[in-house]
């Protein structure tokens, strides 16, 4: 079998023995459209928190209080990335990350809640 070209995407699907099996529209699918498989994970993702009791009313508010709020980290983050330098970037990602290690470090839940 050789290599199929899609339209869509313009390169080949590997590996070539993939597109003759059963799951070769799935691999269609994920080649081509990625958001769709992303909006479907999601959709998944949220029937099951539903059909396992975790999305409640609280769950929810809380998201919508935080959602705009991570937003705008996001945002400023994103503005913010280029005025960095080469060297400042990692330690500025280091420091971040170490941030979030040390505030989630269950010993230390008396000082940081």
């Amino acid at each position: 079998m050789g290599e199929v070209s899609l339209p869509l995407c313009g390169r080949p699907l590997q590996p070539p023995e993939l597109t003759s099996s059963k799951w070769a529209h799935v691999v269609v699918l994920i080649k081509s459209d990625p958001l769709l498989i992303r909006w479907a994970i999601a959709l998944f993702g949220t029937l099951l928190y539903l059909a396992g009791g975790l999305l409640t009313r609280a769950v929810v508010g809380l998201a919508l209080i935080m959602g705009p709020i991570y937003g705008l980290g996001l945002y400023a983050g994103v503005r913010m990335f280029g005025l960095a330098s080469e060297i400042t970037f990692p330690w500025i990602c280091f420091a971040l990350i170490a941030t979030a290690i040390a505030v989630s470090v269950p010993v230390l839940d008396n000082f940081t809640r």
